[in-house]
């Protein structure tokens, strides 16, 4: 009886057989995928997107009819969205769906995803919701994320969790629609894969990943993995940071920009700050009647312009930081505020974005330690 039961399982699980089923099943998948319990999924998996320059180049892989693809660029307006599948259908509607979207955001492809068409080290971040545990050839797949990924990338993958069948999702105050959607996915497990997060973990690091992470996702009934594309090993810290942060455009004529304006002329979705925090102790060793202050970091031109210091990515402002620390600038500062770059307009002060501390030098701008008042409270917080 095996032989029969095994075979049949090996038939429905192929590849041939999954395009076949995903083909025809759109309109019912993108229902019970379309529940907060999958959404709250997408956003927990954003959270583990690396550090990148002001557009991060994010590659959905198996995004389905897109609605993953789309949410990711709900939640961060940085991104720039490349989604593979090889269900024909799938993507249909998932071009449907984003008509009248800015289309240089978002781009659908149709391919195998352990053959990404994506260059060599071309990509920020990699997402797999789903996908991973129907692979036949999952080592191949993640030998091509390792390849498409730059040093510092991360693959960011959820899967099913290893467990008895989830007949207690019944017994909760879900939604119907969630409740379907949860059972449904392990239904369709039987006839995969489901982990454990020891089994990711390892798998994810005997592939080559660093910085491997793998926890306990959609209330327990999925595995969020993680692994980042490992920097050369002689490259110190500073020179993993100027690699990134050279791919970003710097400012050359240090021109101001009134902070009004910065919103308009900006790509991405932040801008990051050079802070002294005071009391400079974490939020949780705060006492209760003691409030943070956050002071930024401006400079002075030589005909007496002050300006805010900005950058538009993370990167940017660190290498910035680590070069000002090295030069015995910038005495006190001991933070990178990230805000959303709708806030600036409230600064009343002129901005140099992603100026170099060479170039400010040899203009002859100079640190007096004025600083700039930033409200906390303004700004982004709950990133990975």
């Amino acid at each position: 009886m095996s032989f029969p039961s095994n075979l049949l399982s090996r038939t429905i699980a192929s590849p041939r057989a999954t395009r076949f089923f995903f083909d025809r099943v759109v309109p019912l998948y993108r229902w019970l995928t379309n529940n907060p319990m999958w959404l709250g999924s997408l956003q927990e998996m954003s959270r583990h997107f690396p550090p990148s320059t002001s557009q991060l180049r994010l590659l959905d892989v198996g995004c389905g009819h897109g609605n993953s693809t789309r949410q990711f660029l709900e939640l961060r307006s940085d991104v720039e969205a490349f989604g593979i599948d090889f269900s024909a259908g799938m993507l249909t509607t998932a071009k449907r769906m984003t008509e009248g979207s800015p289309q240089d955001r978002v781009h659908w492809l149709q391919g195998d995803i352990t053959r990404l068409p994506m260059p060599d080290n071309s990509i920020d971040a990699i997402t797999g919701h789903s996908v991973y545990y129907m692979l036949a050839d999952q080592a191949g797949f993640l030998g091509e994320c390792l390849r498409v990924l730059r040093p510092g990338g991360r693959l960011i993958l959820l899967d099913p969790a290893q467990r008895n069948f989830p007949l207690d999702v019944l017994r909760t105050q879900h939604a119907i629609r969630v409740k379907l959607a949860v059972l449904s996915w392990h239904t369709v497990s039987l006839m995969h894969q489901r982990f454990t997060l020891e089994e990711m973990a390892r798998r994810l690091e005997a592939a080559g990943f660093a910085r491997v992470l793998s926890e306990n996702a959609v209330e327990g009934y999925g595995v969020l993995s993680r692994g980042e594309k490992p920097y050369a090993e002689d490259q110190s810290t500073i020179e993993r940071v100027q690699q990134i942060a050279n791919t970003e455009a710097t400012t050359s004529d240090l021109t101001s920009i009134p902070a009004i304006n910065v919103p308009e002329i900006t790509r991405g979705r932040n801008l990051f700050l050079l802070v002294k925090q005071t009391p400079n102790k974490p939020a949780w060793a705060l006492k209760p009647d003691e409030s943070i202050r956050w002071d930024a970091a401006t400079m002075r031109s030589s005909s007496g312009v002050r300006c805010l210091l900005a950058f538009t990515s993370l990167p940017k402002a660190v290498e910035f930081m680590q070069s000002a620390v090295l030069a015995n600038h910038l005495a006190g500062i001991n933070k990178v505020a990230k805000f959303e770059k709708s806030v600036a307009p409230s600064w009343v002060i002129d901005m140099l974005l992603n100026p170099t501390l060479a170039a400010l030098n040899a203009a002859g701008w100079q640190d007096q330690q004025e600083m700039f008042t930033v409200d906390p409270a303004a700004a982004v917080t709950g990133d990975e």
